[in-house]
């Protein structure tokens, strides 16, 4: 696992429990058709997140935050914190 994997995970994990209602990890699996070991796993750095993937999750999380799947990707990528 590498830090910039631990990073975009951080910044997921945060951008989740920002959301309104919190959405936990076996949520968000179901909506995106994944087991919520993966979400687990690419939350905790130990597994790569994919463009796909980010773009999957990102749309999801923006149902439900205050932030556009754009503004979702951009955190990720370029590592900006967000207030949790």
């Amino acid at each position: 696992m590498t830090e910039q994997q631990k990073q975009h995970g951080a910044t997921l994990r945060a951008i989740r429990l920002q959301c309104t209602p919190k959405l936990k990890q076996g949520h968000v699996a179901d909506m995106l058709g994944v087991p919520q070991s993966s979400i687990s796993g690419i939350e905790t750095g130990a597994r790569r997140l994919s463009v796909p993937m980010l773009k999957a999750a990102a749309d999801v999380l923006a149902t439900r935050s205050r932030m556009t799947t754009e503004e979702i990707v951009l955190a990720v990528v370029l590592g900006f914190e967000v207030e949790q």
